[in-house]
């Protein structure tokens, strides 16, 4: 288990992943069917492909589908991967694609359609999207899309959320109610990742405060004291 974590943490666990989407694509592009990967509905087809509700959020054979979900991944996991560890980012995209198998799963318990499938990275990548808005917020800076001015990098997050719940009603709920689910999954990891980071970071604070009582403002080292004055 350490050895896989490692692998992830040194390797960039946001290439491997794409990695495996882009494998998975091109293999279905050559004409190897990836059905047996999807997530089936009800628990005979679970029983049947017990692997299927991880290995679903790799396998899509539409080349729209996984050029979106494989440049947001991209984008976003570049920018995960950079402030914190490949493993958050791994452990982020499963739970997401975790969370949007359940909710599928749910919906079409309850709507009874049990031959619905459901493939594609989307609701995982979602996931990452929102953790990495969740944590970084404001920070993540303004996108100047020419004449459309500046806005938000969450702004495409908002719309995809808004636009996932009307379309609930649409030709596909089951992959709308898992784009949702994985929005709300990654938020909600990276909401407990930010305040982790700023618990760390007022036991750092404190730890300073206790060594300039101890020490005297000569005590600090150069860091020290600019972390003790730039800290909010």
């Amino acid at each position: 288990m350490k050895s896989i974590l490692g692998i992830l943490s040194r390797a960039g666990a946001m290439w491997i992943i794409a990695g495996i989407n882009a494998a998975l694509f091109i293999a279905s592009c050559l004409g190897v069917s990836l059905a047996p990967l999807y997530l089936g509905a009800g628990a005979e087809a679970l029983a049947a492909r017990p692997w299927s509700p991880l290995t679903y959020m790799f396998a899509q054979t539409q080349p729209a589908h996984f050029a979106i979900n494989i440049i947001g991944l991209i984008i976003a996991g570049a920018w995960f991967q950079t402030r914190l560890r490949g493993v958050v980012l791994a452990a982020t995209y499963v739970a997401g694609g975790l969370a949007g198998a359940l909710a599928f799963e749910a919906l079409t318990a309850i709507a009874g359609t049990p031959g619905a499938t459901l493939s594609g990275s989307s609701a995982a990548v979602l996931a990452v999207y929102a953790a990495i808005t969740a944590v970084y917020g404001r920070r993540l800076g303004k996108v100047s899309p020419g004449v459309l001015g500046q806005w938000s990098p969450a702004l495409p997050l908002c719309i995809i959320f808004v636009n996932s719940v009307f379309e609930l009603w649409g030709d596909n709920p089951g992959g709308n109610l898992a784009h949702l689910a994985g929005i709300l999954a990654g938020w909600a990891i990276g909401g407990y990742v930010s305040r982790s980071k700023r618990t760390g970071s007022d036991k750092a604070h404190r730890d300073i405060i206790d060594k300039f009582e101890r020490s005297g403002y000569s005590g600090l080292t150069a860091d020290e004291r600019s972390k003790l004055f730039n800290h909010q």
